[in-house]
């Protein structure tokens, strides 16, 4: 009986399932944890997210300023009546995450994901408070947009810790249930201010005095943060990051050098980047191209998934390719566009002579004015699907592509040998089994693997081959080394 497994990364992973060293004149098996499972997509979890967008003056008039014409009074409030078509990356950013969260599909279930939206400056103005995504998208979108807006520029300094804490609030009064994750995501150019913490005045005014306090308080805030248990912070099987708290941190103006020195010194950057800060979590936002490729990844490490961005911008048309693998169980497609018109988009999959469409099986798709996220899932969709994607975009922008493998929590167990020492020279039969989360053996079908297996002396360091596995029946699988060296 031959056996299939629908995920050709097993013959990668797999190749660890036994380590055998030969040593002198005996052989050492040892079983490792192992493998995808074949039709079995990632537990993933439910998102509470809480967006803290910048509003601040330094964000609205130095790092990220407004893309079209916008009037503003003495106090900052926007008097123009006619707004423009493009927000500011940082509002983007927000209604691009919310899109893809949206579109984001499951084997089993729908996702329960939602949104809390905050901007922030001096103080803290809620936009939305625990929203669910799931036909709330354009809402969502279109409030953040609104209320950015409606509160100008009249915000002015940027405490970070403010906010910080409003989320800590707001994160703390949830209940710890599992298969949810916590996540606060905050939006700014990098450098918290206060009015009574700040560089404005020089190095010795009592305000630069007070600004090293300021920052060891915001640690302390984010110290709690990392102290709240929220659920499933995890991917299966995966080494990512629990902390709850993401960085995106815009600063347009290194790009266009609006000003002969950069707003945002490079000791802001320092700061962030420790690892009791922020640490791997911090991404910089520094020009269009990388704006989607920063969401893009950043989704992606929300949702268990994998993302692969393109972070070159799109000409006047361009096609681009991408390869979907068999183990994917679901993919989506990201565009964005640096006009206000999102590019108009065709998605083509292998061997189909026609795109697809908003209403194909297996499709989600959301759209603000700069963006669109399409998502395909595997077990609906009912075209070819591994090999070759064509995406063809009538605009300039930026394409990123993001993948949710099949689960990882599965394992191969040894059954033979029954004790790691075995005779060099004589044949060696090596049997396991797939073992599913319970430790019980996996009964749908899989294709044949292999294993690797290592040579060892004194003189040398362990080497590997490699070793066809063959199917027992319907839950084991045998190799044999006919002549092991020694």
């Amino acid at each position: 009986m031959r056996h299939y497994l629908r995920n050709t990364f097993f013959l990668l992973l797999l190749l660890a399932i036994a380590s055998i060293v030969i040593t002198g004149s005996s052989i050492s098996v040892r079983a490792a944890p192992i493998a995808y499972p074949p039709n079995q997509q990632n537990e993933l979890p439910d998102l509470d997210l809480v967006l803290l967008i910048d509003e601040s003056g330094s964000v609205w008039f130095r790092t990220d300023p407004e893309q079209g014409s916008v009037e503003l009074d003495d106090a900052g409030n926007v008097t123009t009546s006619l707004l423009p078509d493009r927000p500011p990356f940082r509002i983007e950013a927000a209604q691009l995450l919310v899109n893809m969260l949206a579109a984001e599909q499951r084997k089993q279930g729908t996702a329960d994901h939602t949104v809390s939206a905050y901007l922030f400056g001096r103080d803290v103005v809620e936009v939305t408070s625990r929203t669910p995504v799931a036909g709330n998208a354009r809402g969502i979108t279109e409030a953040i947009r609104d209320k950015h807006y409606e509160v100008g520029a009249t915000l002015f300094w940027t405490d970070i810790d403010r906010a910080l804490e409003q989320a800590l609030e707001e994160i703390q009064a949830l209940p710890n249930e599992p298969g949810r994750r916590s996540v606060v995501v905050l939006i700014t150019d990098g450098r918290p201010e206060t009015e009574t913490a700040n560089l404005q005045n020089g190095p010795d005014s009592t305000e630069a005095q007070a600004y090293p306090d300021y920052l060891e308080q915001i640690k302390q805030t984010i110290s709690q943060l990392d102290s709240i248990p929220s659920g499933q912070n995890g991917c299966p099987g995966s080494e990512q990051s629990t902390r709850p708290l993401y960085l995106l941190a815009v600063d347009q103006e290194a790009l266009e050098a609006l000003a002969e020195t950069r707003y945002v010194d490079k000791e802001y950057e320092n700061f962030w980047e420790q690892p009791n800060v922020v640490g791997t979590q911090y991404r910089p936002v520094r020009d269009f191209p990388s704006l989607s490729s920063a969401v893009t990844l950043l989704t992606a490490d929300l949702l268990c998934a994998r993302g692969m961005p393109l972070t070159a911008p799109l000409q006047l048309p361009q096609n681009y390719t991408f390869d979907v693998k068999d183990n994917y169980a679901s993919v989506m497609f990201t565009i964005v566009t640096s006009a206000p018109d999102v590019p108009i988009a065709a998605i083509t999959p292998p061997d189909a002579g026609t795109p697809i469409s908003q209403d194909s099986p297996g499709v989600k798709f959301e759209q603000s004015p700069t963006n669109q996220v399409w998502s395909i899932d595997r077990s609906s969709f009912t075209d070819a699907w591994e090999g070759t994607w064509n995406v063809y975009v009538e605009g300039p922008g930026t394409v990123q592509f993001g993948f949710l493998p099949f689960a990882e929590n599965y394992r191969i167990g040894l059954l033979a040998p029954m004790t790691e020492l075995h005779p060099a020279g004589k044949p060696l039969d090596i049997v396991g089994q797939v073992l599913d989360a319970q430790e019980e053996p996996y009964r749908e079908p899989v294709q044949e693997f292999a294993i690797s297996y290592g040579r060892e002396t004194a003189a040398e360091p362990l080497s590997e081959e490699s070793l066809t596995v063959g199917a027992n029946d319907d839950t084991t699988y045998q190799a044999r080394i006919e002549r092991p060296q020694p």
